[in-house]
């Protein structure tokens, strides 16, 4: 029995041996950090000019990373008015969306991807070069499993993580303030 995952934690590589009934079967572990990847935090007031500044800035085939589905059409429509080709993909899309936008996506080179979370399993583009999260991502696990899906090809990439300052100390990703303190020193 072979059983393979790129991001489990250490609780769910237990569950995983454990639910498979391996064992003590032999465990292959390496890092979740990709030294081709620089990753990045920029703080905005303006997240949306910063993401068209990023994306005019950046090679494409990128993928835009969003929390939330009705945000998907509004970035769509914003990166369109600028003359930036994209595609977009959550779970609400039906079968027949998600596939022609998903296709779209891999057969180009110029196209950006706006996508929930629901994107990106059995994805594999080799060139992609930028990843960014316009929300700030649940954890860390799930930065580093979207920011993975970048560089595959072993060339350099991005992955950029675009938040407004919240003022709630509770509301923030904990991941973030512990990236915050070590950057603001």
């Amino acid at each position: 029995v072979l059983a393979l995952t790129a991001t489990a934690t250490e609780k769910v590589a237990a569950d995983i041996l454990q639910i498979l009934d391996l064992g003590k079967a032999s465990v292959f572990k390496g890092s979740y950090h990709r030294k081709q990847i620089t990753y990045l935090i920029q703080k905005s007031e303006n997240k949306m000019a910063n993401l068209i500044n990023i994306i005019q800035r950046k090679e494409a085939p990128g993928i835009i990373y969003i929390n939330k589905r009705k945000l998907a059409d509004v970035l769509s429509k914003e990166l369109k008015k600028h003359e930036i080709p994209c595609e977009i993909y959550h779970a609400g899309l039906e079968y027949k969306e998600k596939e022609k936008s998903a296709k779209s996506w891999l057969n180009s080179n110029q196209h950006w991807m706006i996508a929930t979370s629901a994107f990106g399993m059995g994805i594999d583009k080799a060139n992609v070069r930028t990843i960014v999260h316009f929300h700030v991502p649940s954890s860390m696990e799930e930065y580093y499993q979207e920011s993975g899906r970048a560089a595959r090809d072993g060339n350099k990439a991005e992955s950029i993580i675009i938040f407004k300052s919240v003022r709630t100390p509770s509301k923030r990703p904990i991941f973030l303030s512990v990236i915050e303190r070590r950057l603001y020193r």
